[in-house]
Parts: C-alpha cells; sequence; structure tokens
C-alpha cells in the first residue's frame, strides 16, 4: 500500500471505443459540410471552398456554407462577392446572428459604417457575438467621433467580456478623445 498504488485482482474494465465500421459511409451533405469545416479550420480555405460549393449545389439554402464561402471570401479581400453569399442567407432568415456579424464585417470593410451598425445590431442579439458586436459598434462610433456612443458600447462589450482586451483599449482610446 505504499505510494498511494492500489492492485486489484480484477480484470481491468475498458471502454468501447471502437468506431470502425464495415459499411461504407454514404457521403451525405452533413459530412461534406463537416469535411469542409474541418479543412477550414484547418487553414485550407481553396480546399473547403470547393466542398463548400458542393454542398451549396446539394442545398442552396445551407446557412453554414454559405456563412462559410463568405467568410473565406471576406478574409481574401473579395467583399462584393462575400455580401452576396451573406444577402442569400438574410434574404431567407433577417436575423440569422452569424450572416450579421459577417455583414457587419463586411461593410465595415468596405467603409460603410451605417450598414455596418445595422448589421452588428441584429448580431449582437446573439449571446454568441453580443461582445464582438458591441465592441465593432463602439468601434465605429469612435471613428465617428461620436466617443459618448462609443463608450456606452464598448461598456456592453465589456459586460459580457470582460478579458475583451481589445474593447479596453478601444475604451482608453473614447476616454482620451472626450
Amino acid at each position: 500500500k505504499g505510494f498511494g498504488l492500489s492492485y486489484s485482482l480484477q480484470p481491468q474494465r475498458y471502454l468501447d471505443r471502437n468506431f470502425e465500421s464495415s459499411e461504407l459511409a454514404e457521403t451525405t451533405v452533413s459530412l461534406l459540410y463537416h469535411e469542409a469545416m474541418e479543412l477550414k479550420k484547418n487553414r485550407k480555405p481553396l480546399k473547403a471552398l470547393e466542398l463548400f460549393h458542393q454542398v451549396v449545389e446539394e442545398d442552396p439554402y445551407h446557412f453554414g456554407s454559405l456563412n462559410a464561402i463568405a467568410e473565406i471570401h471576406l478574409e481574401q479581400g473579395k467583399y462584393d462577392v462575400a455580401l452576396d453569399y451573406v444577402k442569400k442567407v438574410l434574404l431567407v432568415d433577417t436575423y440569422q446572428a452569424d450572416a450579421n456579424f459577417f455583414a457587419g464585417n463586411i461593410y465595415q470593410a468596405m467603409g460603410n459604417d451605417l450598414e455596418a451598425l445595422e448589421a452588428y445590431g441584429w448580431a449582437a442579439r446573439s449571446m454568441e457575438y453580443r461582445a464582438a458586436a458591441f465592441m465593432e459598434m463602439g468601434g465605429i462610433f469612435i471613428k465617428g467621433a461620436d466617443n459618448q456612443q462609443a463608450k456606452n458600447y464598448l461598456k456592453k462589450s465589456l459586460k459580457f467580456n470582460s478579458d475583451n482586451l481589445l474593447a479596453r483599449h478601444l475604451l482608453a482610446v473614447a476616454h482620451r478623445k472626450m
């Protein structure tokens, strides 16, 4: 019993984690989307785009794929193309948080702050994007020299993510400008 070790005559039980199957998995939209997301996460956007497009061919309104295609085009600086994909999602669901957040990013990159504020406002209704959307809105208000509004949105952002260093930095900038 030394050193806190114990011994048992009972055989050790192992978890059955064998998920191999003799059947070949049928390629479905869901599997294609999953594979595309894995490629995107592994920074292989061109290969991911091919698979996302295959998903959209099968399901023209697959929101996840449309948003992912828009995000990749946004990262490549192809704002008009990205906006087309986001608008396809928003045409069906105006309140879709992912699409609204990407739309805000696209509009902001294009210099259209009014549209960006509108899109971020809708995205902020989702817990997933609330802190980030409020922070982006605060940044837009700093650019527009409305430091009081900037401070309001940056404080809201920090309320939902107190560890957001960029929001803290922007709040300091807004305080300095007053």
